[in-house]
């Protein structure tokens, strides 16, 4: 489990077909039986960002069901959650302005496509090794 949010459950997943990590968003089910429109809010989500391309928005690759799983299958981003960095309390000023500002780009195409994340805080966000941000 890579973490959890308002709509489910991110896992990592081996894809073995093409060999590699990938992150597994799953819809929780009870939300789907609770509210239909989360059902057509998740798929909205995964089209409008398999749509974009852009270096801090993370690559959907597939949208599929899995018996009573919706799931987004998405760019794996080895790295630590925004949440973390701010946990550790250790982000000198410069840091803060170029994740900011990281954000704010990928922010900035996600309203340009349309696209609304169904969760936006801290943990939605990761750092790669390479210090490019990406919202999850």
């Amino acid at each position: 489990l890579l973490g959890r949010g308002g709509m489910g459950y991110v896992f990592l997943a081996r894809h073995a077909h093409l060999d590699r990590d990938s992150a597994l968003k799953i819809l929780a089910p009870e939300l789907v039986a609770r509210d239909p429109d989360y059902l057509d809010r998740f798929v909205h989500e995964g089209q409008a960002m398999a749509a974009m391309q852009h270096p801090n928005i993370v690559s959907v690759y597939n949208i599929e069901r899995i018996g009573d799983y919706h799931c987004l299958d998405m760019e794996y981003v080895s790295g630590r959650s925004l949440q973390h960095l701010i946990d550790d309390r250790r982000l000198p000023t410069e840091r803060v302005l170029f994740l900011g500002a990281e954000i704010a780009r990928g922010l900035s195409e996600a309203h340009t496509a349309s696209a609304a994340c169904s969760i936006i805080s801290a943990h939605s966000f990761f750092t790669d090794v390479g210090s490019t941000t990406y919202p999850v």
